[in-house]
């Protein structure tokens, strides 16, 4: 869980909880039960989400980790076949193997 959601979720979890304790006292400025158990739901939503997203950020650095080993694995065959084209032939004849310049 992020450290900023769970704050977050701590802190109106505090504040359902000192609510709860003193409905009386702040049902006459227009709090409710009601409004506390939304407060509450909305908490165990955002845990949930928050659960999710922790899931997809694992399976999307999994699937950054896999590309970056192709990309390296390309970069090795790509100079090994560039390489061989280089000096095996002059350079006038690169471009007609892909390789337009020196580079």
């Amino acid at each position: 869980m992020s450290v900023t959601i769970n704050k977050e979720i701590e802190k109106a979890q505090v504040l359902a909880a000192g609510l709860k304790k003193n409905l009386d006292e702040v049902r006459k400025h227009g709090i409710t039960a009601d409004d506390i158990q939304e407060m509450e739901e909305a908490c165990e939503i955002l845990r949930k989400k928050d659960a999710e997203v922790e899931a997809l950020h694992m399976e999307l650095a999994k699937k950054v980790r896999e590309t970056h080993l192709y990309l390296a694995e390309l970069k090795d065959k790509y100079g090994k076949h560039r390489m061989t084209i280089r000096h095996h032939y002059l350079q006038p004849e690169w471009a007609k193997y892909g390789l337009p310049d020196k580079r």
